[in-house]
This record gives C-alpha cells, sequence and structure tokens, in this order.
C-alpha cells in the first residue's frame, strides 16, 4: 500500500524556526478577524506605552503591528510520516493578566488542534515537550496525556508569570500527526492555514480555562514553488527511502498522478544539472543521467570514486525552474510519486495548484470597464455571473458572460455594476465542474459636474456617486488645491481657510449641520470657484474628516482617525461632552488624501477682442463683462507681458471694461493669451492670433528691368520696410496700422534668365526682426515659327521674345545649315525679333533650328515635309528645276483637246506662254530632261517621258 509523504528533512528544522518570526508577521495583514476588546493582551492602555515582543525588546504599543490586541505565530512543516516527525512543533501564546495568577500545582497549558490533526500517543512523553518564557527560564512541564484533539500540558507551580509569553515545542516522538494537505500561503477562497488554539487552566479554579489572545498556525508546505496553474515551478520533494540506495541504482519520479492525464507538463529532456539530491544531512548530488518517460522521470545516482553515494531514510530532491516543469491548467490537488528500483514502496506526494482570479483593474467607478482574468479552471465553459444576492442560489438574468477555457484559462470584459453607494461589485465564476469563485471589484466613488465648463468666480455642482453609506460627511473640497466652500455656508469656522460649513464641537467629534446628506450614495453639493486659479483643466478633491485636525483654543481634539468621528457616530450624547471655545480645522499636511477627485475645465471670463487677429504693434480693443462693481483693472498681460498704464482703465458700475492696448513687439508668432485681473482678483482671458509675416508677388516671373509689386501681410504696424532682390536693394517704406505692405520695384538688370531670386520684405523694432521672402524668376526666352510645317525653299517667319535689348541675332541655322539673312536682324528694347528665312534643301522630318542673340542660345525644332505633288508647275517640280534638268512640261486634257505647256527657262516678257498653271495627283504629263533624273521614287531617261502624277 502506498504510504503518505509526512516527512521533513532533519536540516530544515533550524531554518523553518527562524523563519517562523518572519511568517508571523505576514499573516498579521491577512488573517483573523480582531479578537476581543476584553482580551488585553498587552499592557497597553496609552499610545505611549510599551511591552516587549518575543525577543524581549521593548514595543511602543503605538507601532502599527501592535496595535491589535493578539500576535499571530505561524510554523512551516512539510507533513509527517507514521505519526513520526523530525523536528518538533513550535507554538507561541502570551499569558493573559488575569486577577490571580497561577501558582497552583493543577495549573495547565492546553493546546487545541483541529480536526485535521491526528495525536497517535494518549501519553505523549513529557520528555519530548518543552516550554521556556521570554526570559528564556523553563517552565516545567510534569505530565502529558490527550484528550480527543487537546493535548494537556500539567506545569510546576509558578512556572507561568502573568504577563509573560511561553514558547511551547513539541518533539517529533510525542506522536503527533500534521495535516498532510498544503494550506495557508496561496490558499483556496476563504481557505485558512491550519489553527492551533492555546488555553491556560488556572488550576485553582479562580480564572478557570482561558484562551490565549495570540493565533498560532501550521502550514503545510507545498512541494511546488508556484500554485499559479500552468508556471513553470521548482519542485521540492521531501522523501523516505525504505531500502539503502546507493550507487548506480535509479530513482523514478512520477508527476502523472492517479491517472495519466494529471496536468503536469513535464519537458522532453532533462539536464543533471537540473536536478540535486540532499541525504544525510547536507550531502549533495545531481545524477549521472535523466531519462524522461512522459510523466516520469527516471534518474541515477551516480559513482564516485574519493566519496562513494549510499543512503537510506529521509532525502530531498529538487528540480530547479530550469528543469522547466510546469503546473497543470487547472486548479486542484495532484499526486507526486518517488520510489526507486531498490524498494517495492511508494512515497505519495500532494500538491496543491490554486485557482487564480483576478480583476485588471481591481477597482474604478461604476460604469467602468475592467477584465475578469481567471487561470486554473475546469475545462469547459466558465459562466460569470452578478452575485447580487451573496448567496449559493444564482437567480435568472444573473448571467454577465459566457467564455470557453483555453488551458485552464478565460477572460471576460466586464461593466462594473452594483448598488449606489455599495463599495463592493461581486462577481461569480462558475467553471463546467461547478465550482464557485467569487471576487469583489471595488467601487470608487465619482464626481460629475454641472456645468461640464465653468468659469473663474462661477457656481459649480459637484455631484458625487457612489460614496458609501457609513462613511464620514463631506466637510472639505479643493480645488487646483485651494480650498473652496459651499455657496449657502452661513460662517466660516475659525481662521484656517475656507471649509464647508460650520462645525458644532464636542469632546471627541465633530458635526457639521450644513454638510450635504448622502442618498442612495448621492452627494450635490455647489461651490464657488476661486477666481484666482489658472483657467485649464483642474483637478476637484473632496474630504472627509479623517484629512483634517481640529483645535478648540489651540488644544487639539480627536488626535487620531479612531477619535475623530462624526457626531452621528455616538449613540449616546452624553459621551458627547460640548466644549466652549474657539474651534479651528485645517488638514493634517501638505497634501491631503481626497476620498474621490476628478478634473474640470475652468475658464476664465470671457474677453472680446477687436480685431481677433493682430499684428505686433496694432491696436486692439479688449472688452469684458462681470469685473466687479467699479473699481480699476490691476493688470493686463498679453503673452506674458504686461501692459503698462493698465492701472488707468476703469471698470463700470455694471463690470463693463473696455480699453485699447497694442500688441507687443516680440519674437514669436501664433496664440497669445490676453490676461486681465481686477482689484478684486477676478481674471478674465483671451485668444489674440498673431499672424505669420508672408509676401507675394505679382508678376512672379517677369524680365530684367521690369516692374513688379511686392504685397506683404502680418508686419510689425506702423514700421519702416526694405524690400531687397537677391542681395540688392530695392525698395523701400512703410507697413500700415494693420501690418500690410504694397511697394513696386524693378528687377535688377542683373538677374539671370534662369535662375531664381528671393525677394525680402524686411523690418525691425528694438531688436526684433520680421521678415518674409518670396522668389522670382526673370522670364525665360521663347521662339516660335510659323507656319507649323514647311517644304525645302519655303520660307519660315521665326519670332523671338524675351532675349536682351538691342542684340544681334546671329547665327541662325536649320539643320547646322546657316540662313541668316543679310542684314542679320536686331531685337527691339523689349528683347523681341521677326525674322523670315528660305529652308535649305534638308531630310524630310523634324530638324533643329537654332537662334543666338547676345549671348543667349535658343532651340527649337520644325517640321519639313515632302515636296507637294499638286500645286504650280514651279513649286511641283521645284527640285528638277533647281538641278536645272527640266526643260518642259506638257499636258494634254482630252475633253477640250488643248495643250498647256509650263516652260521653267521662259523670260519674264513671254511668262504669257506658260499657260500650265496647275498640276494635280493623277494629271498625265510629258517630262523633257536633259539627263537621267529620279522623280517621284522613278527613274527617268533623259528626253520625253510621260508620267501620271501620284
Amino acid at each position: 500500500m502506498a504510504q503518505t509523504n509526512r516527512h521533513l528533512a532533519r536540516n530544515l528544522g533550524i531554518a523553518l524556526l527562524l523563519a517562523a518570526t518572519l511568517l508571523a508577521a505576514l499573516f498579521l495583514a491577512t488573517l483573523s478577524p480582531p479578537g476581543p476588546a476584553s482580551v488585553a493582551a498587552h499592557p497597553c492602555v496609552g499610545v505611549d506605552d510599551m511591552h516587549d515582543d518575543f525577543r524581549s525588546r521593548p514595543v511602543p504599543c503605538s507601532t502599527p503591528t501592535h496595535q491589535k490586541p493578539y500576535h499571530e505565530h505561524s510554523f512551516e512543516v512539510d507533513g509527517g510520516r507514521d505519526g513520526g516527525r523530525e523536528e518538533g512543533l513550535v507554538f507561541k501564546a502570551y499569558l493573559p493578566d488575569d486577577f490571580e495568577k497561577y501558582n497552583d500545582p493543577g495549573d495547565r497549558i492546553i493546546i487545541g488542534f483541529e480536526q485535521s490533526f491526528d495525536l497517535l500517543n494518549p501519553d505523549p512523553p513529557v520528555n519530548s515537550i518543552t516550554a521556556v518564557d521570554s526570559d528564556g527560564d523553563t517552565v516545567t512541564v510534569t505530565a502529558a496525556s490527550v484528550d480527543g484533539k487537546e493535548l494537556e500540558l500539567s506545569v510546576g507551580v509558578n512556572s507561568l508569570i502573568v504577563g509573560d509569553y511561553v514558547t511551547i515545542t513539541i518533539g517529533p516522538d510525542a506522536g503527533i500527526e500534521t495535516p498532510e494537505t498544503p494550506r495557508g500561503f496561496d490558499n483556496f477562497e476563504g481557505e485558512q492555514p491550519y489553527e492551533v488554539d492555546i488555553f491556560f487552566e488556572d488550576g485553582a479554579g479562580n480564572a478557570g480555562r482561558v484562551q490565549a489572545s495570540d493565533k498560532n498556525f501550521v502550514i503545510v508546505k507545498n512541494p511546488i514553488s508556484s500554485t499559479v496553474p500552468s508556471a513553470t515551478v521548482r519542485v521540492e520533494l521531501h522523501t523516505y527511502a525504505e531500502a539503502l540506495i546507493s550507487e548506480t541504482d535509479e530513482i523514478v519520479v512520477d508527476f502523472s498522478g492517479p491517472s495519466a492525464d494529471s496536468g503536469f507538463v513535464v519537458p522532453n529532456t532533462i539536464s543533471t544539472s537540473r536536478i540535486q539530491v540532499r541525504y544525510d544531512g547536507n550531502k549533495t548530488f545531481n545524477p549521472s543521467e535523466v531519462v524522461v518517460q512522459g510523466e516520469r522521470v527516471v534518474f541515477a545516482v551516480p559513482e564516485k570514486e574519493t566519496e562513494p553515494i549510499s543512503f537510506m531514510g529521509y532525502y530531498s530532491i529538487t528540480f530547479t525552474n530550469l528543469a522547466r516543469i510546469r503546473n497543470p491548467f487547472s486548479a486542484g490537488i495532484y499526486e507526486i510519486k518517488v520510489s526507486s528500483f531498490v524498494s517495492d514502496e511508494v512515497d505519495t506526494i500532494e500538491a496543491v495548484v490554486r485557482r487564480t482570479t483576478t480583476l485588471n483593474p481591481p477597482e474604478g467607478a461604476r460604469g467602468s470597464e475592467f477584465t475578469l482574468d481567471g487561470k486554473g479552471y475546469a475545462a469547459g465553459t466558465v459562466t460569470v455571473y452578478h452575485d447580487a444576492n451573496d448567496n449559493e442560489r444564482i437567480d435568472p438574468g444573473e448571467t454577465l458572460a459566457s467564455e470557453k477555457t483555453s488551458r485552464g484559462a478565460f477572460k471576460a470584459k466586464l461593466t462594473a455594476q452594483g448598488e449606489p453607494g455599495s463599495p463592493k461589485y461581486r462577481i461569480r465564476a462558475r467553471d463546467s465542474e461547478g465550482e464557485d469563485v467569487t471576487v469583489e471589484f471595488d467601487i470608487r466613488s465619482s464626481m460629475s459636474f454641472e456645468p461640464a465648463t465653468v468659469g473663474l468666480g462661477s457656481s459649480l455642482k459637484i455631484i458625487i456617486t457612489d460614496w458609501e453609506e457609513d462613511r464620514d460627511e463631506v466637510v472639505a473640497v479643493q480645488i487646483a488645491g485651494e480650498s473652496v466652500q459651499f455657496t449657502d455656508r452661513d460662517a466660516r469656522s475659525g481662521d484656517e481657510g475656507k471649509f464647508l460649513s460650520q462645525a458644532i464641537k464636542y469632546e471627541n467629534c465633530i458635526h457639521h449641520p450644513d454638510s450635504p446628506p448622502t442618498i442612495n450614495g448621492r452627494i450635490t453639493l455647489t461651490v464657488d470657484v476661486p477666481s484666482d486659479i489658472p483657467p485649464g483643466e483642474q483637478t476637484v478633491a473632496v474630504f472627509d474628516h479623517r484629512q483634517l485636525d481640529y483645535s478648540i483654543d489651540g488644544r487639539v481634539i480627536g488626535d487620531n482617525a479612531e477619535d475623530r468621528k462624526p457626531c452621528s457616530r455616538i449613540e449616546n450624547e452624553e459621551e458627547w461632552g460640548s466644549l466652549d471655545g474657539n474651534l479651528t480645522q485645517k488638514f493634517r499636511s501638505d497634501d491631503p488624501i481626497a476620498i474621490t477627485k476628478s478634473t474640470v475645465e475652468i475658464e476664465g471670463r470671457s474677453l472680446t477682442l477687436s480685431p481677433a487677429t493682430a499684428v505686433r504693434g496694432q491696436r486692439v480693443t479688449v472688452s469684458g463683462f462681470g469685473f466687479g462693481r467699479g473699481g480699476f483693472i490691476e493688470s493686463v498681460q498679453i503673452n506674458g507681458v504686461p501692459v503698462h498704464g493698465s492701472e488707468q482703465f476703469e471698470i463700470s458700475t455694471t463690470g463693463f471694461v473696455s480699453f485699447t492696448v497694442t500688441v507687443p513687439v516680440i519674437n514669436r508668432v501664433g496664440s497669445y493669451e490676453v490676461r486681465v485681473e481686477s482689484e478684486n482678483n477676478t481674471l478674465g482671458t483671451g485668444t489674440l492670433t498673431v499672424p505669420e509675416p508672408a509676401v507675394t508677388l505679382s508678376p512672379s516671373e517677369s524680365r530684367a528691368g521690369t516692374e513688379v509689386t511686392v504685397t506683404g501681410t502680418g508686419f510689425i504696424a506702423n514700421t519702416p520696410v526694405r524690400v531687397t532682390y537677391a542681395d540688392t536693394h530695392v525698395a523701400a517704406g512703410f507697413a500700415n496700422a494693420s501690418g500690410n505692405v504694397s511697394l513696386p520695384f524693378r528687377v535688377p538688370l542683373s538677374a539671370e534668365i534662369g535662375r531664381s531670386y528671393p525677394v525680402t520684405v524686411q523690418a525691425e523694432v528694438s531688436g526684433t526682426e520680421v521678415s518674409a521672402s518670396a522668389t522670382h524668376s526673370p522670364a525665360l526666352s521663347t521662339i516660335a515659327t510659323e507656319p507649323a510645317e514647311v517644304s525645302v525653299g519655303d520660307l519660315l517667319t521665326i519670332t523671338g521674345r524675351d532675349l536682351p535689348p538691342f542684340a544681334i541675332v546671329r547665327p541662325i541655322e536649320i539643320d547646322g545649315r546657316n540662313v541668316t539673312p543679310f542684314p542679320a536682324p536686331t531685337t527691339d528694347e523689349t528683347g523681341a525679333f521677326e525674322v523670315e528665312v528660305r529652308v535649305p534643301g534638308t531630310q524630310v522630318g523634324d530638324q533643329p533650328l537654332r537662334v543666338v542673340a547676345g549671348g543667349v542660345v535658343l532651340t527649337h525644332t520644325i517640321t519639313v515635309a515632302p515636296l507637294p505633288l499638286s500645286g504650280p508647275p514651279a513649286r511641283v517640280f521645284r527640285d528638277l528645276i533647281s538641278e536645272g534638268s527640266l526643260i518642259a512640261v506638257w499636258r494634254y486634257v482630252n475633253e477640250t483637246q488643248v495643250w498647256n505647256l509650263f516652260d521653267p527657262n521662259v523670260p519674264e516678257e513671254l511668262s504669257e506662254l506658260n499657260d500650265l498653271t496647275y498640276v494635280g495627283t493623277g494629271d498625265i504629263v510629258w517630262l523633257e530632261t536633259t539627263a537621267q533624273v529620279e522623280f517621284q521614287g522613278d527613274l527617268l531617261n533623259a528626253g520625253w517621258s510621260l508620267i501620271r502624277l501620284k
């Protein structure tokens, strides 16, 4: 039969004893409700009293960890085996300070264990039990016996001293079997460590049995370092070898649990350095070989020449985090089995994986969103409920979400609900196995404002929701760190500032009859917004009594949080003890902690600016309402620059102001804040826009020597300006009262075609320079030709523009052939020219045209077409004429039976003989040539040739 692991390694005993005190401090913060007020655990009457702790050190009663009337002590164990232990249990208790001293032979100390413990020995040996007081003196134990779950210790006369601490150590042979299932740290919902009660019994019967107020806990250590599902863990297994284990023997650690699907994730390989075995006290070794068989890890004891390994009895196995063993995905109690091949005994060790359920964020205003994040849940679906009734029954309609688990984890997006004023919103998550977990989202009070944007000096309504019903009344409000008051408040309380309402004075409480009531978790109050705080988004903070100190004629009352309470909490009016005197109240610190806070947008009294956009140096009229009844303006600032003489600006009896100021000349453009403050600290604000300077040119492209107009805006009002073209000064003038500029200038003759030049308008006043530029380009020269298509021998008209004036146009070339007429043309005063040239003999198609004038080279492309096949004979046959090979052309018209002649050599006085004035495509003509020629792609012999014109 498999045995249950209940062993503790001897070498851990001392370490665990030293850790007990540290563990006690942790549990103070998380465990056990306060004990009965009637039990005086410490001799603490006033906050200045002292008492000794377990180390006999003086501890002031005001120390936070000693405020409670009890201590908590914890002791960590690994479990027991067959009723035996390797070290003793340790408990501590404070002896109550009763009227009678414990000095009777029948005095007893009784230790009560809960059901999970087993007391196997009815009469534990006295020598296995020791007790000492806080001075280290022995408390004599004369007898020990077991009564059910109680261990009863009889002590000697005068062994128990009132007001003393007693430390009781129970050895392993006392026969007390501790629980084996880990519990305590990382405990299940609502689960605590195993608790042990200590009682003192007066043998004389005067005091009877009195329970010590100290709490003692036994924590069964979890063999895995983390109980978080799916986490990579360190595994520390304390086990027992029934037979001798020596070199080359194999040890088996089985993570598969009661079934093949335990959920522990074991990697395919584990390095030998990731496993350590400790035996015989502090001797250790790493395996010589590790074999992973699914969830089973088998490793061998190494051979050593100097010190052979051989052991039996208690030993431990540690898998480091680097072994990469991971927890199961689902929560539960899992079994890890240890065995060896030298014995049939199997040690079963229980490991607990805890379900984790977290909220992110864990708190917020009602209506805010949060994420429910769960790990360790059963496979299937997790249903999330609105736990309104706080009971086991789930009412219809309470379902919030249903999420499928993936490897035991799920996420659900939720919205905080709950009743108004309730500090908690409870959510219940139930998995497919019916396991329930309840978590609470902390509802934080939230604020809203009416209006959402409020002016300085105006009334602001503050609406607080989810203010806890049992919380102290609202007694103070701050806006931007400055205390404000209720608008309906009758009088101030003392000289310490602006608090909400007049307080009624009592000995240990303060009552504000004018404080707003809490109705269904909602508080509504109205305050005046201070007129001297900066406009913009500002924090509004609300406080109750806990952040305030009160004093009467300088004497502080209700000095601590316990005493400083509202009078409504005191049930007996006789306890009030009304006091006379001057009551003052103030915040306890310069940075008080608000119960709730939010931000509101605050705007100053709105000013009207005319014009709203103005340049530096321009005059602007400022006007506004709400500045009191008469008096003067105290200061005016524009962009932080004081306006001199603003103290003379008068406020009308209706609170209206209107005055004219000059925009300061500073090196900045954009939005300027105009800030006006009156003698009564009323603040008004407005926004003035100062534009960037800019210039434009008309035209932006023209030739040298032409006139251009520069127009500018955004310059300093009524200020001289100068205009430069590149580095050449070309004009000067003044910006008008609105900062506008309009000046003409001539483009310098040095401006070169093909470049761009900056034209800059500049002004400077008292070190502030304002300038802006635009780009001017001297006009590019152009050339044009007519007609669009010519043939060899045709006249071509060439026109040029924007060339240097009075320049000779030479040469003019077509396809590299000089066609410049004589005399060569000249550009006029505007740089223009026009000339006719004859197209030389060249190839058909696009041909380059090049013109040079005054050093400026212009290029162009002309289109040369083939000679026409219809038209006057001199044009159709011009190539043959120019070659001198054509003698005559005859055409016979069959319809009229008439011959017509064209002779290119007929003298001018006989030109009437040439009656052939037009030939066209399809005409049949006789050509007489002096030599063999090519015409229309055909080769014609010398003499007469009859052809059809194509």
